[in-house]
């Protein structure tokens, strides 16, 4: 073993017979060295060693030297040595009085250490005879007589051979004035002799008292509560020791201790032997009786020797429960976002505190059947004071408890519980979008938690719709379908609810609340006819026979939902998935999902799609010569609260412009203005008529406004003679003019087509 372990020794010496330093020795046979050991002294600093073989009679071995530790070699073989200190100050006076004595023999064993193959002979007992009188003779206690003398090879070793060793190496160790060895079965009468009993004397006179390597020594609570609750009853000391060198002893005798570190009492003490040390303590003494709350050392002491501790470990004793105290909010509370401000966020404050160690404390909410969740924790006294918000809305309504649980290191909990009732109102709809073309309807739910007067309102913006239901509702879920979606225009409809419970009142309105999910996509990317089948319009090739002012638009089409637009409208192949979608054309191989410069559709919309573009932004300026295309759909961009409907509106479907340049100044002659021609298709014959806008693309003023009256008819043609609205109908200038198309159905269904126009003259 590493003679350099780490030594864990107390300076206290419980010997009555020396108050100095203990010192302990350890013989190295392989090199007839011996190693001294012993702690500080206090006003020490330097020691004196001296040695002797015939006691009292001291020889001085070194003067002065400096530390605790020194190691004589070149000992004579078959040679008892005697060893003590003797602490100096800096002027060399004792300090003190000298350390005890400590032997050590240089004598050689027969089979050593003995094994369980070894039986015991004649030459084991004759070698410890050898060996304890030399130990008699320079201890000075005399000579020895020996109860069967001469042993003989006939001698049959009894029990009054190992008495006589013991005897002979007490009385030594007594003349010394060392304490006496704890003996393997102390007293032998008639008693089996054992391997054990020799070794026992052979390990006492090699090194007494021995140097013992304290490797650990830890206890495995460093507080604990023996209240038979099952949370730290006990501490367990435990404790490794060994020897630096030459035969490792198994057969270490120790001894616990523990001390109250208020009295200084030794309350319990405990007996084992083996290098490893392990006594589990339940807070008793030996009467059983549960000792008081202190804090208590374990003292592990070597019975072989030297009483004192070689080393210790504290814990405390604490039975003592923390403080657990809920003092806001009362019994009871009812957390409603009806009646309450911030959306039904309950603080909660009180106390969390322990006399001697707090470990932690836990708010939880339990109860309604759910497994418990924790609130706030923390690790440091509230006094008075605030444990955190109780988030209520994300929490089902019904019976739950706010508890809160102390715990100190000891194991000792407390616990308090407010009973609370969470009864929050909420409302939700079944879909987000609605395919009023195959009469889909959308089935609003309303959460009541108890009796309240409801008005649940579906809006267009800021425009009421319709008024599902006005009046007063009992507790539990109720539902409301929106039918006969048919009657009304393709568009987003957001569902708001009011609540009113006596003086409370409440507005549920997720306007702005979105969705969690896949929020953004560009895939598929959008679909333009080349004249004969639809094909990917990612980058923009000259084949699409694309001419703006020619009066050739870009034909699109793409699915707001995921898919492919392979059939026919409204959904065509796409999944019903309502989206903000924004269309843009960039220059660039990345972009933004910003409605920015290059932005041509920005609204929000649900399955096939499908659109006559004629290269205007949504700002009126003419971006068509951007090489690429892409249509981003957001999903997570439709308000909790929105329902997407569609698939009723008009499609505009082709757009003829005669003659495709206009002079004003050539009207009547030889032409009547310029004629617009635009093919829709209608749902269910509904009538459509148009509001058209002639807007300047350079000053952004709109010069004209023309209106188309409702007509059975899938064609909606106006004529522009180039002239503006003001009174003298003056002609419109040259330049680049927006002509914006909206089509509207009689239910107020809209499809919306941009031209870009040459005026010159």
């Amino acid at each position: 073993m590493n003679r350099a372990a780490a030594l864990l020794f107390l300076v206290s010496l419980a010997s009555a017979l020396h108050a100095g330093p203990a010192l302990r020795v350890q013989y190295y046979p392989s090199s007839l060295a011996v190693t001294l050991q012993w702690p500080a002294v206090a006003g020490a600093t330097s020691y004196n060693i001296e040695r002797t073989s015939a006691y009292p009679a001291w020889s001085a071995q070194v003067v002065g030297h400096g530390s605790t530790t020194w190691t004589q070699y070149s000992l004579s073989a078959n040679t008892t040595y005697i060893y003590r200190v003797i602490p100096r100050d800096s002027a060399g006076n004792p300090v003190g009085t000298p350390s005890n004595p400590a032997v050590i023999t240089t004598h050689t064993y027969a089979d050593n250490p003995l094994d369980t193959e070894d039986s015991v002979a004649l030459q084991h007992v004759l070698d410890l005879r050898a060996a304890v009188a030399s130990v008699r003779a320079a201890a000075g206690a005399g000579g020895m007589t020996w109860t069967q003398n001469p042993l003989t090879t006939d001698s049959f070793i009894a029990d009054e051979d190992v008495n006589d060793l013991r005897t002979g190496l007490n009385a030594a160790y007594a003349n010394l004035g060392l304490p006496l060895p704890a003996y393997e079965d102390p007293v032998l009468t008639d008693a089996l002799v054992r391997r054990a009993h020799f070794q026992q004397i052979r390990d006492l006179a090699r090194a007494y008292p021995e140097l013992v390597v304290v490797l650990s020594a830890t206890a495995s609570e460093l507080y604990f509560s023996p209240n038979a609750d099952g949370a730290k009853d006990t501490t367990t000391f435990n404790a490794t020791v060994g020897f630096p060198a030459g035969p490792q002893r198994v057969d270490f005798r120790w001894r616990v201790d523990v001390r109250s570190q208020t009295t200084s009492a030794v309350v319990r003490s405990v007996s084992g032997s083996g290098t490893a040390v392990a006594f589990a303590w339940d807070g008793k003494d030996a009467a059983g009786n549960v000792q008081p709350e202190a804090v208590y050392g374990f003292e592990l002491v070597d019975r072989d020797s030297l009483a004192n501790s070689l080393a210790t470990a504290f814990t405390r004793l604490d039975v003592t429960a923390p403080v657990a105290t809920i003092s806001t909010p009362a019994d009871g509370l009812l957390a409603s976002n009806i009646r309450m401000a911030g959306g039904g966020n309950v603080a909660v404050t009180g106390s969390a505190s322990d006399t001697v160690a707090l470990q932690q404390w836990l708010l939880e909410r339990t109860g309604n059947s759910q497994a418990a969740a924790t609130i706030s924790s923390g690790t440091t006294s509230v006094s008075s004071g605030s444990f955190g918000t109780w988030q209520t809305l994300p929490v089902s309504n019904g019976s739950y408890a706010l508890r809160l649980t102390v715990t100190d290191k000891a194991g000792n909990a407390a616990t308090d519980e407010v009973p609370v009732t969470v009864g929050h109102f909420s409302a939700s709809r079944n879909v987000a979008q609605a395919n009023a073309a195959l009469n889909e309807t959308v089935t609003y739910t309303a959460v009541v938690p108890y009796p309240v007067n409801l008005r649940l309102e579906v809006r267009r913006s800021t425009q009421l719709v319709t008024t599902l239901f006005d009046g007063p509702k009992t507790a539990g879920t109720h539902s409301f379908p929106w039918t006969g979606l048919q009657s009304y225009p393709d568009g987003v409809y957001q569902y708001i609810a009011t609540v009113t419970d006596g003086t409370y009142s409440y507005v549920w309105d997720k306007s702005t609340s979105f969705p969690s999910g896949p929020a953004t996509t560009q895939y598929e990317y959008p679909k333009c006819w080349n004249g004969t089948a639809w094909v990917g319009c990612d980058a923009m090739p000259s084949n699409y026979e694309f001419d703006p002012f020619g009066g050739k638009p870009l034909r699109i089409s793409y699915c707001a939902g995921s898919g492919q637009p392979t059939g026919a409208l409204p959904q065509g192949g796409c999944t019903a998935l309502g989206a903000l979608v924004t269309g843009k054309v960039t220059t660039e191989g990345e972009t933004t999902e910003t409605c920015d410069s290059g932005c041509f559709i920005n609204e929000y919309q649900a399955g096939r799609q499908e659109l006559l573009w004629f290269g205007l932004g949504v700002g009126a300026s003419y971006i068509a010569e951007r090489p690429r295309m892409t249509v981003i759909r957001k999903y997570t961009s439709v308000p909790s609260n929105a329902t997407v409907l569609y698939g009723t509106a008009p499609v505009i479907t082709d757009v003829t412009v005669s003659p495709p340049m206009l002079s004003p100044s050539s009207v009547p002659a030889p032409v009547s203005g310029q004629t617009y021609a635009v093919t829709v298709t209608r749902h269910a014959g509904r009538a459509v008529g148009a509001t058209v806008y002639f807007r300047n693309l350079e000053s952004g003023a709109t010069l004209r406004t023309l209106t188309v009256a409702p007509q059975n008819s899938d064609t909606v043609t106006f004529n522009w003679d180039g002239r503006a609205d003001d009174p003298a109908a003056t002609r419109v200038a040259a330049g680049t003019y927006e002509v914006q198309i909206i089509v509207t159905d009689a239910v107020g269904s809209r499809a919306t087509v941009r031209i870009p126009v040459v005026v010159r003259y």
